[in-house]
Order: structure tokens, then C-alpha cells, then sequence
């Protein structure tokens, strides 16, 4: 390969000259003067994708990264298949899309699986399949590699609501908010959390997440979250912001699925190890804290708990008993030998 034609190349990319980028790289590929090693076909062919992405001509990226991907000696195929997906989901074509992301996962030597698994959760979602997005995003949050795991935990929790089952979202917002991000994702995280509180029945909780969201005066509320923010403020009003009748019949559902629920954020019953991350403290990531007795940097602990969420969801909702079910096993008896239904504390 012409390696001074390469540098030339590289150098447009990186000041932004895309077209002059192109044009030297395609110049590399067809110099007839300079022999291509095994895999440099693969390698311009992909630096040719990439300048085709960023000229906004994502169907001859497509074309050009199909081609770096037939060269067989080429070992970025992790990082070709994710741009192919990328470039799939640009074209709204969500199935191709996915299986791109799922060859990018599968390649042991691809270091940024994270993007690959919230790319593919991302297109999942568009397909309508919450539950398999929401075990993508389990994997991106989880990823030691992801400098930034809260998109991943706040699109989790989007697709907890999704599915009907707030309790989940709330777990995975709270986690989320362990880390520290830019303000905007702040406020929307705040949001979505009101919402997912007003679902569960916890509406003074809901009230403060509102509140916390537009604190700053830069973030404007969804519709549906203003009509939810209506809800909990006139539910604190009346008194009744923590009342189990006020709860959606989907949290109730989830309560019932999932065992009695405590205010410090355990769940007993359902899935062992369910937990919410409850410390407020944010350490920075270059800064590790042990707990005596456990191992692991605090960072590494807060993905593995919060991975813990998302367990059982592609078996989510097929467990749930239908609206209005008449299930005895969540009634029991009274004194009198009546059926009534068990009545769950909220916190």
C-alpha cells in the first residue's frame, strides 16, 4: 500500500475534509504502483465506509463496509459489523440493523461492545421488542469497557415501563443516578423517574423527581409526564400520595410477581438479588472504593447490581396474571372466610 497516500488520507479525516479523505483513500485502494498486504483491503475499505457515513451516504457505506468485510484477513469485523448496523438503523432498516450488531458482539476481539449492544437496543425498541432490548442494554451497562453507562440504564428503564413493569424502572433510573452525567440527561433521567414513581404509586416521590428535573429551568416536560406531574401533585394534595389504591394495576401486578417490596429498595421473592443502588455518594471512576469484605471497585459493584434489574426479562409479562384475574393465590382470607385482596405497604 502506498503509505504516504494512506497518511494523506488520514490527515484530511482528522481536519474534517471528508471528500478529500475519500478521494485519497480510493486513490490507495486502486494504485496500481503499490501491492495491498492481506488485510488492507479490508482496512481502506472501511476508512472508505467512514468517510461515506460522514458525507451522509449511508447506502454506499453499506456497500463499501460489505467490502471490508469480505476480506477475510482483515480483523476489525466487530468494528465493520457495527458500523454496518449503524448505517442499517440510519436507513430505518432495524433487522438488518440488529444481526449486524449481533456479529459486532460475537467478535472476541471487538473492545466497544457496549456501542455494539446499545445500537442493537436501540433498534430492538423500534422493532417493538422491549424485553430483548432491555437485555441489550443490561449487557452495555455492564460492560467494563462503557465510560458511560447511564444512557444504557435509562434506556433500561424505558424499557421496563414499557413492559408494564415500573417498579424495575424505577430501580434502574435510581442506579443511573449514581453516575455522573451532563445535565440534560439529568433532567430527562428525573423525568422519566417521576413517571415511573406515579406508575408504582409513589407520588410524593414522583412530585420531587418532577421538581428536580426542571429545577434548572432548561428541560420542558413531555405531555404525558405534565399530566402525570398533575396527577402526583393532586394526589400529595389529597393526602393520598402513598396509598396502595392509588398504584397502577400494572404495579400491582409487578408487586404481586415480584414479592413485598421495602422502601430501602430490596425485593424479596421473584428474582434473588434484586436490588436498588441506595448510595447517593458519586465517587469519580479513576477513584475506587472498597467496602470492608467486598470486592471490587465501587464502579464495578453499581454494573453488577444494576445488571441484577434486568434478570427474567425476556421471559417479562408472560408471567403477569391478567387484568382482572381472579387468581385466589393472590387473595387470601379474612376472619369471616371472605376473599380480600392483600394489601401491600408502599414507602
Amino acid at each position: 500500500m502506498n503509505n504516504d497516500l494512506f497518511q494523506q488520507a488520514r490527515a484530511a479525516y482528522a481536519r474534517k475534509d471528508f471528500q478529500g479523505a475519500l478521494a485519497a483513500y480510493t486513490q490507495c485502494l486502486q494504485d496500481a504502483g503499490s501491492s495491498l498486504a492481506p488485510g488492507e483491503v479490508g482496512l481502506l475499505y472501511h476508512q472508505i465506509g467512514n468517510c461515506l457515513v460522514k458525507l451522509k451516504n449511508p447506502n454506499e457505506a453499506i456497500h463499501a463496509y460489505t467490502q471490508a468485510t469480505a476480506d477475510a484477513a482483515y480483523d476489525a469485523c466487530g468494528a465493520v459489523n457495527y458500523n454496518l448496523g449503524m448505517a442499517y438503523a440510519s436507513l430505518h432498516d432495524y433487522e438488518d440493523a440488529v444481526k449486524h450488531f449481533e456479529i459486532a458482539v460475537s467478535d472476541a476481539k471487538y473492545d466497544a461492545s457496549y456501542k455494539a449492544y446499545s445500537g442493537m437496543g436501540n433498534a430492538l425498541l423500534k422493532l417493538g421488542k422491549s424485553a430483548e432490548a432491555g437485555v441489550a442494554f443490561r449487557e452495555a451497562a455492564l460492560d467494563e469497557a462503557n465510560p458511560d453507562p447511564t444512557k444504557a440504564l435509562l434506556n433500561l428503564g424505558v424499557c421496563f415501563m414499557a413492559l408494564d413493569r415500573p417498579a424495575d424502572a424505577v430501580a434502574s433510573y435510581e442506579s443511573a443516578l449514581q453516575f455522573d452525567m451532563q445535565p440534560d440527561t439529568r433532567n430527562k433521567l428525573y423525568a422519566n423517574l417521576g413517571q415511573a414513581y406515579v406508575a408504582s404509586g409513589q407520588m410524593q416521590k414522583a412530585v420531587n423527581a418532577f421538581d428536580e428535573s426542571i429545577a434548572d429551568k432548561t428541560y420542558f416536560l413531555s405531555d404525558s409526564a405534565s399530566v402525570d406531574y398533575q396527577r402526583a401533585i393532586a394526589a400529595v394534595a389529597q393526602g393520598t400520595s402513598e396509598i396502595t389504591q392509588v398504584m397502577a394495576p400494572g404495579a400491582r401486578r409487578s408487586r404481586r410477581r415480584h414479592g413485598r417490596v421495602r422502601g430501602s429498595g430490596s425485593v424479596r421473592g421473584g428474582r434473588p438479588g434484586t436490588v436498588l443502588l441506595r448510595r447517593s455518594v458519586r465517587p469519580g471512576r479513576d477513584e475506587p472504593l472498597r467496602r470492608p469484605g467486598r470486592g471490587g471497585s465501587f464502579l464495578q459493584r453499581q454494573r453488577r447490581r444494576a445488571g441484577a434489574v434486568v434478570e427474567g426479562s425476556r421471559q417479562a409479562g408472560s408471567q403477569a396474571p391478567q387484568r382482572g384475574s381472579q387468581d385466589p393465590r393472590h387473595h387470601h382470607p379474612d376472619r369471616a372466610g371472605r376473599f380480600r385482596r392483600r394489601r401491600v405497604p408502599v414507602h
